[in-house]
């Protein structure tokens, strides 16, 4: 009776398996290799945003499958180390001929018209212009793409290898003004680092609504990191998970790494919730023009209301020997306005705004 029921049981379980929704498999097998889609993209510890940057892996380099894990693939880096990277940003030999393919089909030899810049978190490139096609990739927000055609509201768009159909919605086309980069781009080889403030268990502000501070300068600080990273410039981060650091240790790592440009990531907060807007700070007056032009592009961008550039005592512009400011990207006690800071829109446009400043700034400081 109880090997019928053991047989009852596994019958069951296989049953249901088939039935489940799948999600996107990278390969048939250990054996199989991914190639990354993107200018680079980060190779964690584990399978979540929270484990240690550990790698960073660069456009074009391909990596062996060990195994998956919703929507993160391990993969080889070494005979003994391997590391976890998200799948929407790779590809594999059967995506990129089912991409190819669809492309040939009407006007693959077309030229591109221009660029976009993806504003959804992730975004599904499909074979024709439907929601019933078949996905044959994922854009992540900030994304460049760049843009073929148009047939209502998709738009054809051509990102790493892959050549498809994606909802025209999500697609920012003046994002991208100041974002084409050449071999002359001001901010080539120039070192950023970016600060996500607070972290750990300082949770900085908290929001009417409950939106961590230190969850949100960690969103805007990817976003950032991402196009400062495809300009070619060298990006880091002051933290690179929600961990704590001392003021004292993100200033070192400015230091350490001769950043050209440091720029502290915070949300502001007041006992009066009617308050709101942005504001930019600097503390040595070397400091000043970086501050004044990061605040006016994202200001520019953002639309939020103006609070000015002002002087700020605090301690990572103070102790700071490199060109660095604080900028506070708006009130979360306000509660109409946190929830504008939370929306995808609003976090896309702080981080290009961040991004033109930065470049307007290393146009006119070689």
């Amino acid at each position: 009776m109880k090997k019928t029921n053991s047989l009852l049981i596994i019958c069951i379980i296989l049953i249901c398996q088939a039935f489940l929704p799948q999600g996107k498999t990278l390969a048939a097998n250990t054996g199989g290799s991914v190639m990354i889609a993107t200018d680079a993209v980060n190779i964690r510890s584990g399978p979540d945003l929270t484990y240690p940057l550990i790698a960073i892996a660069k456009r074009g380099e391909t990596y062996q499958v060990v195994q998956e894990q919703g929507d993160w693939v391990e993969v080889r880096l070494s005979v003994s180390k391997t590391g976890w990277l998200v799948n929407w940003l790779v590809t594999t030999e059967s995506e990129k001929t089912q991409a190819t393919a669809t492309g040939s089909q009407g006007s693959q030899t077309s030229q591109a018209t221009d660029n976009g810049i993806v504003t959804a978190d992730t975004l599904n490139i499909r074979m024709e212009p439907s929601t019933a096609s078949t996905v044959v990739g994922k854009l992540a927000m900030g994304s460049m793409v760049r843009i073929y055609s148009r047939q209502k509201n998709w738009l054809e768009v051509g990102f790493a290898g892959l050549r498809g159909w994606v909802n025209a919605e999500f697609i920012n086309r003046s994002a991208s003004l100041d974002m084409k980069t050449s071999p002359a781009h001001p901010l080539k080889n120039k070192t950023i680092v970016i600060d996500p403030g607070h972290g750990g268990r300082d949770k900085g502000t908290t929001g009417a609504s409950g939106t961590l501070e230190k969850d949100l300068t960690y969103r805007t600080a990817w976003l950032l990191y991402d196009k400062l990273n495809s300009a070619g410039a060298n990006v880091y981060l002051t933290r690179y998970s929600d961990s704590y650091l001392s003021l004292s240790e993100r200033v070192r790592i400015g230091q350490t790494y001769h950043a050209d440009a440091f720029i502290s990531l915070h949300y502001d907060s007041s006992l009066d919730p009617n308050i709101q807007g942005m504001t930019s700070y600097y503390y040595h007056a070397y400091q000043k023009a970086l501050a004044t032009s990061l605040y006016n592009a994202v200001r520019g961008k953002t639309k939020l209301l103006s609070r000015g550039v002002r002087f700020g005592d605090f301690h990572v512009i103070r102790e700071n020997s490199q060109n660095a400011v604080l900028i506070e990207l708006g009130y979360l006690s306000n509660p109409e306005e946190e929830s504008v800071l939370n929306s995808s829109s609003y976090q896309e446009d702080a981080a290009v705004g961040l991004y033109n400043g930065l470049v307007r700034y290393f146009k006119k400081n070689h």
